[in-house]
């Protein structure tokens, strides 16, 4: 595991500035592509009904319920857990993956499951999600099952358009994670400078400065919310207390005292609140 010494990023916050921006940018990389299947799953509000012929056939990502077919039990696969956490959360068995054929056609469907399913029909159907390379991640159980001139197609079974928004929250709040890092010591860079020119000046040398004016409008924007909020809660501390309001960089003392990590990082700066 990698470990950075916090107080190598305090001395050189730009380190901490690129260390959040890349964190952001190789979430994006790696889960944008399921932002498509994600926003096509979240506009069905029911699954559509399919045979498992008409499944097979189904273009795209889709949440369907399978009904009918022949469930192949003497073929079902169950794949072994493979490390203590997967035990913790499936158990001995990981998944459980049953081919479903349809009648007269050498097309098949595989279902896969979390955790260990007995082969029983359930009552000629089930409900899931096809066509998902992204989200779920099918590509290793067609990987297992593809056969040469048979067409496969694997359904996440109990798989749904609300578990697909929960882990697009999911990687929403891990890129936000990255931002926030980002803009922690980008605090550190920009502080007592101009970042204002500093977009124009980039923009500039790029050739767009007329991106480099709405990145500055941006951050004005933003800039201000963020000054309004701090506002409010000074208003709300002020009302609660019924004293003035001083920084608490004021007095060194009971700032190294009381907020220890924080005055270590921005004592540098102290000077910008005198």
């Amino acid at each position: 595991m990698i470990h950075i010494d916090p107080a190598f990023l305090r001395k050189y916050p730009i380190a901490g500035f690129i260390l959040g921006v890349a964190w952001f940018a190789g979430t994006w990389l790696i889960f944008a592509p399921g932002f498509d299947e994600a926003r096509t799953l979240l506009r069905q509000k029911t699954p559509a009904a399919v045979s498992v012929q008409e499944a097979i056939g189904l273009p795209g990502v889709r949440w369907i319920t399978v009904v009918g077919g022949t469930w192949r039990c003497s073929d079902a696969r169950r794949m072994k857990t493979r490390d203590m956490v997967g035990t913790l959360i499936h158990g001995a068995v990981e998944a459980t993956e049953i081919p479903i054929a349809a009648e007269g056609s050498d097309g098949l469907i595989v279902a896969h499951f979390d955790g260990d399913r007995s082969c029983t029909q359930p009552e000629g159907q089930v409900s899931g999600v096809i066509g998902s390379v992204e989200v779920f991640g099918s590509s290793a159980t067609l990987q297992r099952w593809d056969t040469p001139g048979r067409r496969v197609v694997v359904l996440d079974a109990d798989a749904s358009p609300s578990k697909a928004l929960w882990l697009l929250l999911m990687m929403v709040g891990v890129m936000a994670g990255g931002l926030l890092f980002a803009g922690y010591y980008l605090r550190l860079i920009v502080a007592r400078r101009n970042p204002c020119l500093v977009i124009l000046t980039v923009g500039t040398l790029f050739g767009r400065p007329d991106l480099a004016v709405v990145g500055v409008a941006f951050w004005t924007l933003a800039s201000a919310a963020i000054l309004f909020l701090r506002f409010l809660y000074a208003a709300g501390v002020r009302l609660r207390t019924g004293r003035p309001l001083d920084s608490w960089l004021k007095d060194g003392t009971s700032a190294a005292r009381e907020h220890a990590r924080a005055w270590r990082i921005f004592s540098v700066t102290r000077g910008a609140y005198r």
